[in-house]
């Protein structure tokens, strides 16, 4: 009996430690936050959360800029009801400074003093929205691809997540979130010709166009020849991201690696697209 409450108790040992081992974790990676937000100061009553007819109240909030780059704009503040009621409605200039780490640069803004004039709201909702219109997001990717040499004809793939794409992949509102690389070797030759699929994806806001299309958009492989890009799909609208939250690209190229068995070629991606983002907080009239 007492062999068996030996072994036990070793067992009961060896797994707590292995259930430990198992369990250890290493710090996670800071993760980079997206393109602005906004955040009301609500701990400051600005907005209150409740609000008498004929009151006033102020209300304030943060646009934080997560970009290295510095933006400007427009930023909006109003509300679901008319001007009959004695709405909240204002603006001011948006002007942010560019963040190199990964707190974020913000500007603070204060409206008001705003009040609700008509009684028939009273016991109602009213909900504010706060919004930032960016004139012009700008977004740079560096990274590189390698080309190889084959002696026959051959086909390679190579996936290019976006923790291989740089910062701006990782933090811009809509930005690249993969690409894959196909090579394809031509026989008896030194030519290689590339396509790269490209996909995008929107994390949050708005292209603020007519058209919901990004920008200036141009593909660069350092030391190679000129990309040709189109839709990859033939129903698609080139980079439009009207009613969807995604759009892939194919770019197609060919290089000669003359009498280099294989070559890293730098790839620079630049884009831009204005930009719109808007939170909304509800309060009640009472």
């Amino acid at each position: 009996m007492k062999k068996v409450l030996v072994l036990l108790l070793i067992l009961f040992f060896v797994s707590g430690c292995l259930g430990s081992l198992g369990n250890t974790q290493q710090p996670p990676d800071v993760a980079y936050k997206r393109g602005i937000d906004i955040n009301f100061k609500t701990s400051e009553n600005q907005p209150p959360m409740q609000i008498g007819v004929n009151r006033d109240f102020y209300v304030s909030f943060d646009v934080i800029n997560y970009a290295k780059y510095e933006l400007s704009g427009n930023i909006l503040i109003y509300d679901n009801w008319g001007e009959e009621y004695g709405n909240v409605q204002d603006g001011t200039s948006l002007s942010l400074e560019g963040e190199s780490g990964f707190i974020g640069k913000k500007q603070t803004v204060s409206f008001g003093p705003f009040r609700y004039t008509d009684k028939k709201l009273a016991n109602k909702n009213s909900n504010i929205i706060a919004e930032a219109d960016v004139d012009n997001y700008p977004v740079e990717i560096d990274s590189s691809v390698r080309v190889k040499k084959s002696g026959s004809s051959m086909s390679s793939n190579l996936l290019l997540q976006a923790g291989m794409l740089g910062r701006e992949a990782s933090n811009a509102p809509i930005t690249i979130d993969k690409i894959e690389v196909n090579q394809i070797n031509l026989p008896n030759t030194n030519d290689v010709n590339l396509d790269l699929i490209i996909y995008f994806k929107n994390y949050g806001g708005q292209i603020n166009n007519d058209d919901k299309k990004i920008e200036n958009f141009n593909i660069d492989l350092i030391g190679g020849n000129s990309f040709d890009c189109k839709s990859y799909n033939e129903k698609d609208k080139f980079l439009v991201f009207k009613d969807k939250k995604d759009a892939t690209i194919i770019c197609s190229t060919s290089v000669d690696l003359g009498e280099q068995e294989y070559r890293d070629y730098p790839l620079k991606i630049k884009f831009s697209y204005p930009y719109k983002i808007s939170k909304e907080i509800s309060i009640k009239i009472i």
